[in-house]
């Protein structure tokens, strides 16, 4: 734990204080005068010029001199001493801040102790709102609402050479308390607001400004649908600031082709059950249903057990965003997961950059000389023209050959605007009937499950070419329904009987 004080003396701070409410004083924060150092590390007891006092968790940039925090590992900066109500805050990026790193800001009535109070919806106040760097934005005015405040980043790592906190005098009377803070809601909820002893509040729900001429709060109010709700507190002659809160619902879709008429960073939920196709367990799962395919971003849910060919996804709630012209997922939040049929690749000849994220193979094909594609990033080429690039680290496609035909399967992906093949499958390609029984030596069925003691790149077909399972495992058939199926391992392939 680091402790350091920057006023310049005690005795300044008093005469201070004599004329503070004379006009608004800014507080100044950089990594130096927060002490920090080269690693992550918690800070508290730092004094402003203000009199207010900071403690948080961040550390020094490591090629710089900026502040550097992260929105895990309750990393962000708080005030844990307030002698008034904080007006603005403006920061300055450091160039090392990618485009779409947003800082939330958050207010409190009640003093917040660390950095992991932003953390948790029972202690990190109400949202007021971000600092959004894609945008070009540097500054956030407060509404003099809030005695208390905390940053933290809202996703990812960010940099900043400085912030400005701007303080002004005490309120006489404190903004309400909303028992929910600014978000994303998929279930409606009984909101709740609190103020100062012998306070009255008044409330609106149209997003206007409330007045003592708006609705006065007795009880818990019913959200259902997406509502801004804003409050007063009104006591004697004084009245607060106003509180502001947008709670937002989903926006109910049915497939995944009308994911591209939504703004990016719209709440979604996909009434109808989509399939997983392939999940890296890192960050990606690719998606499709009947009207098209989807990626879903998420580092969390790609770590889903389960997430096989074939899985659905059913009432799924998350964000719409897009990537290099495709729209994707992220952010999810719920989701019902279910059993389906695995999806074949679609076969083609060529692909655009129209077809992101579509699941696709290219079908006798020869690369233009040999590769090692057994690890994540290396780019190979087809005589064909298309740029095969190994995205998966879970994945080790072997080595392969020239003037060796294959059956290659994967993703269209788009770099510099241009589409490109992240496979998932390299199979040599076989010229025989699909029936033939070119027996696998190493393969068994037992009437259940398939055994690969050799670990070899299997695909089940049902006998109107459907994939039903693959893998490079044993496979489990026992969900699978009685008939005739059809093993294939590289060129060979066997034929089994389910009963």
């Amino acid at each position: 734990m680091k402790t350091i004080t920057y006023l310049k003396s005690s005795l300044f701070l008093a005469l201070f204080l004599i004329g503070f409410n004379a006009q608004a004083v800014d507080d100044v924060l950089t990594a130096t005068n927060l002490n920090l150092g080269g690693s992550y590390a918690n800070f508290s007891n730092i004094s402003g010029t203000s009199g207010t006092v900071y403690a948080g968790n961040a550390m020094k940039m490591n090629s710089g001199t900026a502040i550097q925090m992260r929105s895990k590992d309750n990393s962000g900066i708080v005030t844990t001493t307030s002698i008034g109500n904080a007006e603005k805050i403006a920061v300055v990026w450091n160039e090392a801040t990618t485009t779409k790193r947003k800082l939330d800001i958050y207010g409190s009535v009640t003093p917040y102790t660390q950095a992991s109070n932003l953390y948790s919806a029972d202690t990190q106040g109400t949202l007021i709102g971000s600092i959004n760097h894609e945008t070009g934005e540097t500054e956030l005015a407060l509404g003099s609402a809030y005695p208390y405040i905390g940053i933290r980043s809202n996703d990812g790592a960010l940099y900043l050479d400085q912030i400005t906190i701007s303080w002004g005098s005490a309120a006489a009377v404190n903004v309400p308390v909303f028992n929910k803070t600014t978000g994303n809601y998929a279930e409606s909820f009984q909101l709740t607001i609190s103020g100062d002893e012998g306070a009255t509040i008044y409330y609106t729900l149209d997003g206007t400004e409330p007045s003592t001429a708006s609705t006065q709060y007795t009880q818990a109010i019913n959200i259902t649908t997406t509502t801004t709700v804003k409050a007063i507190a009104v006591k004697g002659e004084d009245q607060s600031a106003v509180v502001s809160a947008t709670y937002t619902f989903p926006t109910e879709i049915s497939n995944l082709s009308e994911l591209n008429t939504l703004e990016d960073e719209t709440f979604i939920k996909i009434t109808n059950a989509i399939t997983v196709i392939f999940a890296d367990n890192y960050n990606s799962v690719y998606v499709q249903d009947e009207n098209g395919y989807s990626l879903i971003y998420d580092y969390d849910f790609a770590k889903t057990e389960g997430l096989t060919n074939g899985t659905t996804l059913s009432n799924l709630i998350g964000t719409k965003d897009s990537h290099n012209g495709g729209a994707q997922i992220t952010n999810i939040e719920n989701y019902v997961l279910g059993t389906g049929s695995a999806i074949a690749p679609t076969t083609v000849t060529s692909i655009a950059a129209t077809d992101i994220n579509k699941y696709v193979q290219f079908e006798n094909v020869e690369f233009d000389k040999a590769y090692n594609l057994s690890t994540r990033g290396k780019t190979a080429k087809l005589t064909n023209g298309v740029t095969v690039y190994t995205n998966f680290s879970n994945l080790n496609l072997g080595s392969v050959e020239a003037n060796q035909a294959y059956d290659v399967a994967g993703f269209v992906s788009v770099y510099n605007n241009n589409a490109q093949l992240y496979p998932i499958s390299i199979t040599e390609h076989s010229t025989g009937s699909a029936i033939q029984n070119n027996k696998v030596s190493s393969i068994r069925f037992d009437g259940q499950t398939i055994y690969n003691p050799e670990n070899a790149n299997i695909v089940v077909y049902s006998l109107v070419g459907t994939v039903v399972a693959e893998g490079n495992t044993d496979i489990d058939m026992s969900n699978q329904n009685s008939g005739i199926y059809i093993v294939r391992a590289g060129k060979s392939v066997t034929k089994i009987v389910k009963r």
